[in-house]
């Protein structure tokens, strides 16, 4: 989420994600689109787990380290 802030809910409950009582798990993908943009269509998501926040710095995006 490129435009979240600190300051805004979802950047808080980002950053308060133990406190809040929510859990955070990591999808991650090569590139969004396969076979370059003439073929069209996305690459699968491979899902990595449950993280937590262990640093988190910016605004505006908001660059986080799990």
């Amino acid at each position: 989420m490129n435009r979240t802030t600190q300051m805004s809910e979802d950047g808080q409950n980002m950053i308060e994600h133990v406190k809040r009582g929510f859990n955070l798990h990591l999808l991650v993908r090569k590139s969004a689109l396969n076979g370059g943009l003439r073929s069209g269509y996305s690459e699968n998501f491979i899902y990595l787990g449950k993280v937590k926040v262990l640093n988190y710095e910016g605004n505006n995006p908001i660059t986080f380290q799990f």
